[in-house]
């Protein structure tokens, strides 16, 4: 009885801190999104390729005016891009060539936030069962 009690506090102690430093990263972690869009096929062969730009604000409602800066060039009909944890990360997209690019696709938002830590909250074991 006393080592199933023990085995239970053991057990209980490791996913309570497990979850406690786990759960809240100390620093942001980038995380790897696949922007995917469609473009007419037949127009494909007067392009040199696609420019995906990108816009950080902290609202996931409003569509940036300004501030869109380009992070990546592909060739194809799809981009890996990274977003950090906290914040709006809004994408759009253009088709260009020697002569020009076009202009900007539809924006997508990526919203991306860690949920704040518990405030004013103790947790309190007041017991344990077998």
């Amino acid at each position: 009885m006393r080592t199933k009690m023990i085995f239970l506090f053991l057990l209980f102690f490791i996913s309570f801190f497990t979850s406690l430093f786990i759960s809240s990263p100390l620093y942001a972690l980038p995380v790897n999104i696949t922007l995917l869009w469609d473009y007419n096929d037949a127009e494909l062969a007067k392009i040199s390729g696609f420019r995906v730009y990108q816009a950080v604000t902290d609202n996931c409602v409003d569509v940036p005016a300004v501030g869109w800066v380009p992070v990546k060039e592909v060739t194809s009909k799809e981009a890996v891009v990274s977003v950090e944890n906290e914040g709006a990360y809004w994408f759009n997209v253009t088709a260009f060539n020697a002569f020009g690019e076009s202009a900007p696709s539809n924006s997508v938002v990526v919203c991306a936030y860690v949920p704040a830590a518990p405030t004013g909250m103790r947790p309190v074991v007041v017991g344990m069962k077998p």
